[in-house]
This record gives structure tokens, sequence and C-alpha cells, in this order.
């Protein structure tokens, strides 16, 4: 996983698409393993692969990952629930991509902002993710309500 991790951010979108089966199986496992170790590197994996990926269609294969990545967070490492949230923002106006998974999304944001024991970076990035949010999906939430 440490290795995956590292490499996937050198990975082409071709090979991203032929190996896809088997990395997003090694990726979940990690995610869903009791091994807190494994699980980070699998997020910072899924974090690398986000913003080095150059194709919309690469990604939404793996938006299947992002319920997977909240559940795996160590809610004392803000170092990477600040990773993840700026990958998240980088997307948010990818709609295939978040938009399956938008209420997990504003509710783990929603806890985060208003959790005083989170640094003021850590709250204001989930801040301007929810605000994202509602600029890009303002119908969508409209349409739920």
């Amino acid at each position: 996983m440490l290795l995956l991790s590292v490499i996937i951010e050198y990975l082409s979108t071709n090979e991203i698409k032929v190996y896809y089966e088997k990395l997003n199986m090694i990726i979940e496992a990690n995610l869903k393993s009791g091994i807190p170790s494994l699980k980070q590197l699998a997020i910072q994996t899924v974090t690398q692969f986000a913003s080095s990926a150059k194709s919309v269609s690469v990604l939404r294969k793996y938006q299947n990952l992002i319920p997977l990545v909240l559940h795996a967070l160590d809610s004392d490492n803000e170092e990477m629930i600040i990773s993840v949230f700026e990958t998240f923002n980088e997307f948010v106006e990818v709609k295939k991509v978040l938009k399956p998974h938008l209420n997990l999304l504003i509710e783990a944001a929603l806890k985060i902002s208003v959790n005083e024991e989170y640094s003021m970076n850590l709250r204001e990035l989930t801040l301007l993710f929810l605000e994202m949010v509602a600029e890009n999906y303002n119908a969508s939430l409209a349409s739920r309500t």
C-alpha cells in the first residue's frame, strides 16, 4: 500500500483504466481494514489519485471510494482530514463524482465545522466546502427538501 500511495500519481489515465479493478480492490480492502496505518495509506492513495487524475471518467469509477474514505478517516488526524477535504474542494464542480454522496459529505463537513476541538483552519476548509456545495448543487439540494 505504501508503494501504491507513492506511485499512483505517476500512472497515466490509460494505465489506471487498465488496472482499475485490481487497484480498486486493493484500495477498498485497505480502507475497510481495521489497521489505522493501512487506512491512512489508502486515503493518501485516493487523494493522490484524485489530484493527479486527468480524466473525469476515471474519477467517476472511483466515486465508490468516497464513503469508504470518510468512514476510514481518523478523527484525531487533522492533516489527513484537511487533505481529504482539499481534494473534495477540488472536485466539487465535478457533479458526477460527488453528487451521489452529497448527504454523507455534507453531514461530515457539518460535524467537523461545528467541532471546536478542531483547528480553525480545518473548520474553515469544511465551511468552504459547504459553501461550494451550496453554489454548485443548489437545484439538487432544493429538490431534496
